[in-house]
């Protein structure tokens, strides 16, 4: 359900209304939508209005900060969304708590504090989640929140399901300094042990420059970011020492304690994307979010970006390559064949598509890629045939016949 207009759908006596409302102010709503919002999280007699109020609230303030494309809470922004997060008992609605997020401050974290050693489990998991969606962000003061958490693990007022998540929260986030206050939680008992086992291994798995290899892409959204569309649409390779996109390659080091990109800070966070469910690498630098490709999705990546990707430099597609070497499967194979025809190894590639060209009925977009290999390699009468028949097969709409159509036409 949409409303025509969601400001005024908020006041409406339906309660499906006044949700749908809420979400849709959640992708496009403004600063001036907050107050009206935040009554409704805090007052709403119903409890789903106040669930989706806040999280709308939470994904506006969520949009202002200063992650890249992002305008920032100017201090007295921050200090009336202090305000309104912590307006009221938020055993009443926890999922207010969110609305402290994007407030790195003293004061934020003073009353966090306080929060978390509440006697009610659902008020200390929104303090957590709050603290995730602070933490996850391309513009975490890392070292700040850190410091926070850290005395959360000290104060024996917290129980443990609520240090079990602080521990998930650590590995997540990659604060290595914690590594001894998860080592803790894991002795507290069973209950926890296994959260903080997840969070020991993503810790070590960082300090692995192969957990930093791929290809990664940015819509220019950050971690949690609602908006009703992406800012941009990049791509970048990683071998795990260099780091490459449409300029040169820049330095990537992975050291014991983080990583660093051309000198400036690196962080690699697992974060579940909106709209899914189950976490991903996320690698984030100079307020930009860059999510790995994960190896399914890497022949659609492939296919719909290759024309990008052919403009990195040789380095960058022989780390695309190597990258590509190591998937398995059909998608593996497909990738392979793309990632081979960037690096410019012709023969290989050849090799790679005429595997599968031989089962009894091949993926039609293969004939364009063999096409395209052996127009590459100079036997333009076997590529014509390809061709030819990839647009014979292939819909007017599909992939590549545009490409086709004019190498096909280049070929005479």
């Amino acid at each position: 359900m949409e409303t025509d207009d969601p400001r005024a759908s908020l006041g409406a006596r339906s309660v499906s209304e006044r949700c749908a409302a809420a979400r849709d102010l959640a992708r496009h709503g403004g600063w001036d939508d907050l107050p009206e919002l935040v009554a409704r999280g805090w007052t709403d007699p119903s409890m789903p209005v106040r669930l989706y109020a806040a999280a709308a609230a939470a994904d506006i303030l969520g949009r202002r900060r200063g992650a890249v494309g992002q305008d920032t809470l100017s201090s007295e922004e921050e200090a009336q969304t202090l305000r309104w997060a912590f307006g009221g008992d938020p055993g009443e609605n926890p999922s207010m708590l969110m609305l402290a997020a994007p407030v790195q401050s003293e004061d934020c974290f003073r009353r966090l504090a306080r929060v978390v050693r509440d006697p009610r489990s659902d008020v200390r998991l929104g303090v957590v989640t709050a603290v995730r969606r602070m933490a996850l962000s391309a513009t975490a003061e890392r070292e700040r929140i850190g410091a926070a958490i850290q005395g959360w693990f000290a104060d024996e007022k917290v129980p443990d399901d609520t240090r079990g998540e602080l521990a998930r929260l650590v590995g997540e986030a990659g604060f290595h300094g914690l590594r001894d206050q998860v080592l803790a939680v894991r002795r507290r008992g069973e209950a926890v042990a296994e959260l903080a086992d997840e969070a020991l291994d993503r810790l070590d798995r960082r300090k692995d420059p192969a957990t930093w290899r791929g290809v990664w892409r940015s819509d220019g959204l950050d971690v949690f970011e609602l908006a009703l569309g992406p800012r941009d649409d990049r791509l970048a390779v990683s071998d795990g020492g260099s780091w490459f996109e449409g300029g040169g390659p820049r330095v990537l080091a992975v050291g014991p304690e983080g990583a660093t990109l051309d000198g400036a800070p690196a962080a690699l966070v697992w974060a579940t994307p909106l709209g899914t469910h189950a976490p991903l690498l996320a690698l984030q630098a100079a307020g930009r979010t860059w999510w790995g490709v994960p190896a399914e999705e890497a022949p659609d990546v492939l296919e719909a970006r290759w024309q990008q990707l052919a403009g990195f430099d040789v380095a960058g597609r022989r780390a695309l390559r190597a990258w590509a070497d190591g998937l398995e499967g059909a998608a593996g194979q497909r990738a392979q064949i793309i990632a081979t025809w960037l690096a410019g190894d012709l023969e290989a590639a050849l090799e790679l598509v005429d595997g599968p060209m031989r089962r009894k009925r091949p993926r039609i977009d293969l004939f364009w890629w063999r096409g395209r290999v052996l127009a590459d390699l100079g036997r333009a009468d076997e590529a014509r045939e390809d061709l030819a028949a990839f647009l014979d097969k292939a819909k007017g709409d599909a992939p590549f016949v545009p490409e086709a159509q004019a190498l096909l036409a280049e070929l005479g």
